[in-house]
């Protein structure tokens, strides 16, 4: 197990998204901590489904007037050169990838897209993705 696993977290009507609360759960096979980060409003009831769904701490992260992703990205580098994440997770939503896009850049870490499953080899974190239709696995 890993020490501790983010997961960018994003809301619709009001509360946390079901790809943010599913991210969170298998974030919690992942590592010891799992915390999650947050741009926009109803930040109560977003920490409330994150937290029912495992996460211990919510990063509520103020975009003020700048383009969401873009701010996100910088507070998330910031917090990252703070707190070291061992992984960041984010949904393959539209807001997910601007922010993750300019992370990788900011940071200087890849970004691994496309993936069906995130799990552990020993201590290390490995994405399973398939190929050929679905007919392979790497």
């Amino acid at each position: 197990m890993v020490d501790k696993v983010w997961v960018y977290a994003e809301s619709a009507e009001g509360k946390a998204t079901s790809a943010t609360l599913e991210i969170v759960t298998k974030a919690r096979e992942l590592g010891s901590t799992v915390e999650a980060l947050y741009t926009g409003p109803d930040a109560d009831a977003v920490a409330a489904g994150v937290g029912e769904h495992g996460a211990t701490k919510l990063f509520v992260l103020d975009t003020g007037d700048g383009l969401p992703g873009q701010v996100a990205a910088a507070a998330i580098a910031q917090l990252a050169g703070e707190h070291k994440p061992d992984a960041i997770l984010f949904a393959q939503s539209y807001d997910g990838r601007d922010a993750v896009a300019r992370l990788s850049v900011k940071l200087d870490k890849p970004v691994l897209t496309n993936n069906t499953d995130v799990a552990l080899d020993g201590d290390s974190i490995v994405v399973e993705t398939q190929i050929f239709g679905g007919t392979q696995i790497v």
